[in-house]
């Protein structure tokens, strides 16, 4: 009978070696099947929850994206990861990448101008700006960072000092992850390298429209886009914003601004006092933004849904 009991766990008995090498192999084979099954169980749980999740905050406004970001552990505990470049990699990646949760509070600098980069930043919460800052300490802003964005991701194709500043304007927090680590993942050429690289794109044109934009649209229609821009990365519909913030990001003086802002109010777009912000009409806004807006948003909309796909 002990014999028995010892072979049924895989243990090698004397006397019985055969007999115990074959419930040996029969152990190990019913311990693989049991992990292919807790796999698909995991599966089968996030694609649950993603389906719950969209029902009730739907898909465009929650900017909950679930895909391997269910990092569910052996005692069952849920992580749900929002930056949507994390929730694109599989647990193997995201293990890899050392991740570490860390606040961001507004004014934080992420990256200085001729300073190295040492870490990328994914965004679960808040909002960053990334500016081009002039001797005159005059500043322009050229992309925001949300929910979507790593923050830092330059290094990862050769650059060695950064060329902006960049810093959280509100406050939030996400993960950070050490420059060589994520170095050492993008060069495996796999999901995190090509999902990198499609959000750098992004990044890209984000950039040169929002320089289009300051050269050829008014200063009401910048400044609709730009409140959308902010809006997407917020969820808070009271956006706690200044004129003096607006106007040096979209490269106008506050006077300038402000009569914008009025301007918009006056239609019923948006309701400002106080440092306060709250968009009235949305679909409005859009409307009277100029096409930057979408062109901005329709290829990030793409580029996350392949990533995702």
């Amino acid at each position: 009978m002990q014999q028995r009991v010892l072979i049924s766990k895989g243990v090698k008995c004397a006397g019985a070696q055969g007999e115990a090498e074959v419930g040996f192999t029969r152990s190990k084979r019913e311990f693989r099947k049991c992990r292919i099954a807790e796999t698909c169980l995991k599966r089968l749980v996030k694609i649950l929850l993603v389906i719950l999740l969209q029902r009730w905050y739907g898909t465009r406004k929650c900017h909950i994206v679930i895909s391997a970001t269910l990092l569910i552990e052996v005692n069952m505990n849920i992580t749900i990861i929002k930056n949507k470049i994390l929730g694109s990699l599989d647990p193997e990646i995201i293990e890899r990448l050392q991740l570490r949760s860390l606040r961001l509070p507004s004014g934080h600098q992420i990256e200085d101008p001729g300073e190295p980069i040492d870490q990328l930043i994914f965004i679960e919460k808040g909002i960053g700006s990334m500016t081009t800052t002039y001797g005159d300490g005059f500043q322009v802003e050229m992309g925001l960072f949300g929910y979507e964005s790593v923050m830092g991701a330059s290094a990862l194709i050769g650059t060695r000092r950064s060329i902006h500043k960049v810093y959280m304007r509100m406050s939030g927090y996400g993960f950070s992850c050490r420059i060589d680590t994520a170095i050492s993942e993008f060069a495996r050429f796999g999901r995190f390298h090509d999902v990198v690289l499609q959000y750098i794109q992004a990044l890209l044109i984000q950039a040169c429209q929002s320089a289009g934009c300051n050269a050829h649209h008014t200063v009401s229609q910048r400044l609709s886009r730009w409140l959308l821009l902010w809006d997407d990365r917020s969820d808070n519909p009271i956006l706690p914003l200044t004129h003096e913030y607006p106007a040096g990001m979209l490269g106008s003086n506050r006077s300038t601004v402000s009569l914008a802002a009025e301007h918009l109010q006056n239609e019923g777009l948006i309701q400002y006092s106080r440092g306060k912000i709250v968009i009235r009409d949305r679909p409005g806004l859009e409307k009277y933004s100029c096409e930057c807006y979408r062109i901005v948003m329709d290829h990030l909309d793409d580029d996350l849904e392949a990533v995702q796909s």
